[in-house]
């Protein structure tokens, strides 16, 4: 018989098997936990050990990060903005983050700083702590890469040393180790950082410093191109300054008339001074008296007599020159009272003389003693008599026609000049006019040549007197009985030499001939003044002929009423020595001189002026402008003088006998040590 067997134990569901295993892992849980905060609660019972700070970056120009270091944990709530400091720059705020048993604090500055390197510093006040309770002892990281400013120039300038040389100042905001200054000028040179030092004079920003030597006279160029820092932040520039290095004197040159009129504003011109850098200031002064700057100056001269004008002129470097102008300063009759008006027509002037005024003798003419005209022809001033209680009203036009003038005379009208003077009369109506020495040189005619025509229906010529001559410039005085319509003109006179009398008509006479002056340099205008007189019973003709040593230079035929005088003058350029005569009655001795001898004049005051110019505007005009203007002269030629044939030829000989013995003599002392 079979044993029976014991029942089976029932069998767990799997829920229940479920439930178990969950049972037993909240038990290892917690059993873990418990290990954990036993081990936590004995390492922070035996944590001694403070936090750091660990280290330091980087973020962005206004951003740095810190590490808290602790080997257990840090105390994020423990972390203020005041718990660090900084070696450049001002912290705003700061961004504390949990990283581990670290803590990871963000630093924002308000702004970028102007160094490479900063230094973050903590405390030692306890205030940052660890779990424990470990205060964070004073501490510091380093962190680079936060320059974020560009190097720039708080000053740059050149201080002058002396005539030659200057220091280059180049204060920079922070110290630099690139620094390029480029010099351009005359010479040329190119410094870098390492030509300079640089200095602490105790003034905010840094001072780079360099002395430089300027070799040569001229305007000198220093400029900075480029800086760079001790980060390596680069800026490229172009700031300079100028220096002048002057060590030579300008030239002064002085251009103006030699002669005026009292009362007339007489025009000076200093702008052909030259200087090898450059002119910057002009000091003109009358008499002695300083009265104005600038490169132009007006004056009007009110007592007759010589004056001097002078002109000091400076440039940059301080050198300075002065050149000084005589002016003849002429009596003329008074202009008070007269008005001269320009209108639309440049060639048109109206003109009032009003009844306001004490004298009855008037000179009309502009504030700078003209008329009408241009720098060719110029009417210089109309000399009228009139009663002071009546007013005189003209219209004057400087460029009239007159028809029938060449023809009728053969004769090449200048200039044309009409006065309308509608019902009103004046006496003794006197012109003043001017002829350049260029528009004689188109026309083909002599000083002489020249005369003022009146239109009475025919075309008469009036007499006509040279009242001095220029270089550039001839001024003619003629008298008319009234007015019209005139011609300045080439004159009627003869010009071909007759007889040593001269006479047509009358019993006409040198009286009396006058050398202005004795001694003209070589190419100037001799002058020389004729007083011719009419012995006889009726009206005659004259030719009267200057002759310098016995070559006749000048004839011009000459009409004098009977029982009169009349005055000519004679004008030729000074070419040689010898006796100057006007039909054999000797006027004087002519001496010629070179440039710089002085020459003399006669106590009088003559008409001829040495400085080539008689009118600023004139001076246009003058012979020496290119265009075949003004007069011929004929220039010696010195080796001229050397005597040809066998007289010449022994002569050569001896001068070159006594230059070879020099030269050998003088070799020969050299050889001997003397």
């Amino acid at each position: 018989m079979n044993a029976s067997s014991s029942p089976a134990a029932p069998s767990a569901s799997p829920s229940e098997r479920w439930r178990a295993r969950a049972a037993v892992l909240a038990i290892v849980a917690v059993l873990v936990l418990s290990l954990l905060l036993a081990t936590s609660a004995l390492a922070q019972e035996s944590d001694d050990t403070p936090p750091t700070l660990a280290g330091g970056e980087r973020v962005n120009a206004t951003t740095m990060q810190v590490t808290v270091a602790d080997d257990t944990d840090v105390d994020e709530a423990s972390i203020d903005v005041e718990d660090f400091s900084l070696s450049d720059g001002d912290l705003a705020s700061i961004n504390v983050t949990e990283s581990g048993s670290n803590a990871t604090v963000k630093l924002f500055l308000e702004s970028g700083v102007n160094t490479d390197t900063v230094t973050v510093r903590s405390p030692a006040d306890g205030a940052v702590t660890d779990a424990a309770g470990n205060a964070l002892a004073s501490d510091s990281v380093t962190v680079t890469g936060m320059d974020s400013r560009l190097p720039f120039l708080r000053e740059f300038r050149l201080k002058r040393v002396n005539e030659s040389a200057a220091k280059i100042v180049a204060r920079s905001n922070e110290p630099l180790t690139g620094l390029d200054v480029e010099i351009r000028g005359p010479t040329s040179a190119n410094l870098t950082r390492a030509d300079f030092r640089a200095v602490d004079d105790n003034v905010f920003g840094v001072p780079h410093v360099r002395t430089v030597h300027f070799p040569e006279d001229g305007v000198y160029t220093v400029e900075v191109t480029s800086l760079e820092d001790e980060s390596g932040l680069f800026v490229n520039l172009t700031t300079a300054e100028t220096f002048v290095r002057d060590a030579t004197a300008p030239t002064t040159e002085i251009d103006g008339p030699s002669h005026v009129e009292a009362g007339d504003r007489a025009r000076f011109d200093g702008s052909a001074s030259t200087d090898n850098v450059g002119v910057v200031d002009y000091e003109w002064t009358v008499d002695g008296e300083t009265l104005a700057n600038g490169s132009g100056f007006e004056h009007a001269f009110d007592e007759p007599g010589t004056h001097r004008v002078g002109l000091t002129v400076a440039d940059e470097g301080g050198n300075a020159d002065t050149a000084n102008w005589s002016v003849t300063v002429h009596d003329a009759p008074s202009k008070r009272g007269v008005g001269v008006t320009a209108t639309n027509d440049s060639a048109r002037r109206l003109v009032v003389v009003s009844s306001n005024r004490t004298e009855e003798r008037v000179r009309i003419t502009d504030e700078y003693g003209r008329l009408v005209g241009d720098d060719d022809v110029t009417v210089r001033s109309l000399r009228v008599t009139l009663p002071t209680d009546e007013t005189l009203r003209l219209n004057v036009c400087g460029n009239a026609t007159a028809p029938g003038f060449e023809d009728g005379t053969g004769r090449e009208a200048l200039t044309v000049v009409s006065i309308d003077h509608g019902n009103e009369t004046v006496r003794d109506p006197t012109f003043r006019f001017s002829v350049s020495a260029s528009r004689l040189s188109r026309a083909g005619i002599s000083y002489s040549d020249v005369a003022l025509y009146r239109d009475d229906g025919n075309w008469t010529e009036l007499p006509t007197e040279v009242v001095r001559a220029t270089k550039s410039t001839v001024v003619y005085e003629a008298e008319s009985p009234g007015l019209s319509t005139f011609v300045v003109g080439a004159s009627g006179a003869e010009r071909d030499w007759e007889a040593s009398d001269g006479g047509d008509g009358g019993d006409i006479r040198v009286a009396d001939a006058r050398l202005v002056r004795d001694s003209v340099p070589l190419g100037e205008y001799v002058v020389v003044e004729v007083t011719l007189a009419n012995d006889g019973i009726e009206r005659g003709s004259f030719l009267a002929g200057l002759s310098v040593g016995s070559r006749v230079v000048d004839t011009r035929r000459v009409t004098v009423d009977a029982g009169e005088t009349r005055s000519v003058s004679f004008a030729t350029r000074a070419v040689s020595n010898g006796t100057v005569s006007v039909n054999g009655t000797v006027a004087g001795d002519l001496r010629v001189v070179t440039r710089d001898e002085t020459p003399t004049e006669e106590s009088g005051g003559g008409l001829l002026s040495n400085d080539g110019n008689d009118t600023g505007e004139e001076a246009n005009g003058s012979e020496n402008s290119g265009d075949g203007g003004g007069f011929d002269v004929p220039i010696p030629n010195p080796l001229a003088l050397w005597p040809d044939g066998l007289v010449g030829t022994v002569l050569t000989g001896i001068v070159g006998l006594v230059v070879g013995t020099y030269g050998v003599l003088k070799a020969l002392a050299i050889y001997l040590g003397y």
